[in-house]
């Protein structure tokens, strides 16, 4: 297997396992998974705009309209319409954008001369899923 196979293959599993295993932790605050802060907000989102068809945060009549940015809870809304409402439904997708985003590191170092120094960062982001 190739260097890039090997980086997308650890950065993947490395982000499968961190969001699976995050699932075993409570927050304090809401005594259920952990999760990030924005990551309650994002879902909200996606959850709305499948079940209201709106862009919005929140019970109908209390909606935030404009808390964040409207392509990744379009991008979740997504995964959810296709794969169902499952945990793994948006933990996949988000695993694969991760694994990417780490040979577009690594396309990055080279591109700009840099191959090593490309390639460190580019392993670094791997094995730090929360990237």
């Amino acid at each position: 297997m190739r260097s890039r196979g090997k980086l997308f293959l650890v950065a993947f599993l490395a982000r499968i396992l961190f969001s699976l295993s995050a699932g075993f932790f409570a927050s304090p605050e809401s005594g259920g998974p952990f999760n990030y802060p924005d990551e309650n907000a994002y879902r909200e989102h996606a959850q709305s705009l499948l079940d209201r068809g709106e862009f919005a945060q929140g019970p109908p009549d209390h909606a935030l309209r404009t808390s964040r940015p409207p392509l990744y809870p379009f991008f979740l809304a997504g995964c959810q319409a296709a794969f169902g409402p499952h945990r793994l439904a948006w933990i996949v997708p988000q695993a694969i954008l991760g694994a990417l985003s780490c040979l577009l590191l690594l396309a990055i170092g080279s591109n700009l001369g840099l191959r090593g120094a490309g390639n460190v960062a580019a392993w670094g982001m791997a094995l730090y899923p929360p990237l």
